[in-house]
């Protein structure tokens, strides 16, 4: 059948023939800029946006407004998600176009294997560039705040080190004296006191005042002392 003889026939039949030539869909491009559009707005500065490409075979009807774009419920702000892109009229429809957030940080990564208990040496770390969202137990960005401290559980070599796989060495047992120091302006206290737990420098620790016998708790500042709050 010839296209002539065919457009006659779409037009005696009442169908608009400028639909069945060319259908008016919704550009795909704009589906994605769109979702772009609306993961850079919940992105944090700098971060880098990937907009995954759609199926070419995607037909949806054009929309008559600008189609509007959302996060679904439960949805991260980051990492691998879906930005969803829907429309009211002419016709409803919604798509869930898939988009992943990262953003690079130098972090402390291990240059070897360390064992539990085995004390972080500065010639142990380095720092690498690493996707904040691939690391949900959080990454330590200053290797001079893990020096010093031991290991909680093995690592190996390559491993981004985590702020709870390390504590301060114990510079404080249970059951040891320590020095309670209560500072408000330019005035010092200082109270005798029990160590409840073992500590380290910076660790918070409770404490027994000796003569109250009121647990007060502080943060570790030496082997014998603990700031409180007065």
């Amino acid at each position: 059948m010839s296209r002539v003889l065919l457009i006659l026939l779409l037009m005696l039949s009442g169908v608009d023939v400028r639909a069945a030539e060319s259908p008016d869909w919704e550009s795909a491009e704009r589906i994605r800029a769109l979702a772009r559009e609306y993961a850079q707005r919940q992105a944090p500065a700098g971060a880098r946006i990937e907009v995954s490409a759609l199926d070419d075979r995607l037909r949806l009807p054009a929309c008559a407004q600008t189609p509007e774009a959302f996060l679904p419920g439960g949805s991260a702000g980051s990492g691998a998600l879906s930005v969803g892109v829907r429309c009211a009229a002419p016709v409803a429809w919604s798509l869930y176009v898939p988009v992943r957030i990262s953003q690079m940080h130098s972090v402390a990564v291990l240059t070897r294997a360390l064992a539990p208990g085995e004390t972080v040496t500065a010639d142990a770390l380095t720092l690498q560039e690493r996707d904040g969202a691939s690391l949900p137990y959080g990454f330590i960005t200053d290797p001079t705040q893990a020096v010093g401290k031991t290991l909680r559980r093995p690592l190996a070599a390559g491993a981004v080190l985590t702020p709870d796989a390390v504590a301060a060495v114990r510079v404080i047992r249970r059951g040891q004296s320590v020095t309670l120091l209560g500072r408000s302006g330019g005035v010092e206290v200082r109270m005798a006191g029990i160590a409840q737990g073992d500590a380290g420098v910076g660790d918070r620790l409770q404490v027994q005042n000796t003569s109250s016998r009121r647990m007060v708790e502080g943060t570790v500042r030496s082997a014998d002392t603990v700031e409180v709050g007065l």
